[in-house]
């Protein structure tokens, strides 16, 4: 290794993707011929990585908590990561003992990462540009250096472990006793059949909940969504709301995010969501949207009211029923303001629905613009025009705006998470 220039962190720091807390060690290297490390990093508390990456739960690798005391090598410039891939270490020594779902890695093992753009298991060819995608997945290679037993399985030196999003595993390729060449392979735990069994006869315990952030990370992805879901319960009863929050919105992505959603699983995990009150869930936004809605129709019926009244009145008196002194010549210009009060305020509620709900949305809006073009165009034309003639066109709109209103006060949270699918 070339010479480093050592710094100590003053401050929480985020490097690659990752945030690292005071105190911890920066060596900074000068790339050579011999070895392209630019960077290392060692933590002195046990910590996970790739916390800030943008496709965090898309690595195997940010769901494992690395020991004290433990390097990260990196080949790229901080400043000069351009792709989510080049946050991943190059390299990763530990002087204690790594802990996976109750396996205890020796500290001598030699650790790597694994990264592919299209992998869907392990042995499929790496894309060569693979490197600079910012859509891939990653995994963790453990070569023993040492001979090891893991529950009463013996694996020689040189060993080498998987951990993925499905299962931890080993391969063995060398000689024997008699050095005859020999492959050997294995799975140490299959995650989900091992939790699954676990739940049939107890509750999970560390070493399952471990393994369930494993399976929520996207290698497999037929995992996630019962993975995260299992763990936004864990969290809610831990009474952690944002890591709650998190997995239970990991999971109704899973959820939606297909050909054909599952909108029962939607709603229901949403259901949840709304519980943590967060205001993040589709439920809650479409209560905070209730407040509106109530004004608008309250608005409505005032324009209604308004129009009734205005129209009787001016009847009256260009029948000569009224006296001068109440003359109700004005009744369009006033009408006319009233209505694009309402309209811009229907514009509002149209705007603020469009993210949540983008058909209803659109609706509103447009009918509300339609309302605030008519109530200018009543506005410059008031002298000419009765309200008889106005209430040709605020009619139907009225009519239409209530209705409107009304579905969206109706729609269950059911419907209104469909409607915003």
């Amino acid at each position: 290794m070339t010479t480093a220039k050592e710094t100590i962190l003053k401050e929480e720091t985020v490097f690659y993707g990752t945030t690292f807390p005071a105190g911890t060690i920066i060596y900074k290297h000068q790339a050579s011929d011999t070895s392209k490390v630019v960077c290392g990093i060692k933590i002195l508390a046990p910590q996970k990585i790739l916390d800030q990456c943008v496709v965090q739960m898309q690595l195997t690798g940010s769901a494992v908590l690395f020991p004290a005391n433990t390097t990260f090598y990196y080949k790229i410039e901080n400043e000069a990561v351009k792709y989510a891939s080049e946050n991943v270490p190059t390299l990763v020594v530990f002087q204690e003992k790594l802990n996976i779902v109750g396996f205890s890695i020796p500290a001598s093992s030699k650790l790597s990462f694994l990264v592919n753009t299209s992998q869907a298991f392990l042995g499929e060819e790496e894309e060569t540009d693979s490197l600079q995608a910012n859509e891939f997945s990653a995994t963790l290679l453990i070569t023993l250096k040492e001979n090891t037993t893991f529950d009463k399985v013996s694996l020689p030196a040189e060993t080498h472990l998987y951990l993925t999003g499905k299962e931890l595993s080993w391969n063995y390729f060398g000689e024997d006793s008699n050095q005859n060449k020999m492959n050997k392979q294995g799975v140490l735990m299959d995650f989900k059949p091992h939790i699954e069994q676990v739940l049939e006869t107890k509750d999970l315990d560390v070493i399952e909940y471990e393994a369930l952030h494993y399976l929520s990370t996207s290698y497999f992805k037929e995992n996630i969504e019962w993975a995260s879901t299992l763990l936004g319960h864990y969290y809610k009863d831990k009474k952690n709301i944002e890591l709650a929050a998190k997995y239970y919105n990991q999971a109704y992505r899973a959820v939606i995010e297909v050909e054909e959603p599952n909108r029962e699983k939607a709603y229901q995990l949403d259901y949840w969501i709304s519980k943590l009150k967060l205001g993040t869930s589709i439920t809650e936004k479409k209560h905070s949207l209730r407040k509106f809605y109530m004004f608008n129709i309250f608005l409505v019926l005032v324009l209604f009211y308004a129009g009734v009244h205005l129209n009787e009145e001016e009847k009256a008196f260009l029948a000569g029923l009224r006296p001068q002194k109440n003359s109700y010549d004005w009744a369009t210009s006033f009408y006319a303001v009233l209505g694009l009060v309402c309209s811009l305020f229907s514009i509002y509620v149209g705007v603020r629905t469009l993210p949540m709900m983008r058909r209803i949305g659109v609706a509103v809006g447009l009918l509300a613009l339609a309302g605030f073009i008519y109530s200018m165009v009543v506005l410059v034309y008031a002298e000419t025009m009765r309200m008889e003639e106005v209430l040709l066109v605020y009619g139907p709109y009225i009519v239409i705006g209530m209705w409107l209103n009304a579905y969206v006060m109706m729609m269950r949270d059911r419907d209104f998470l469909e409607e915003e699918g």
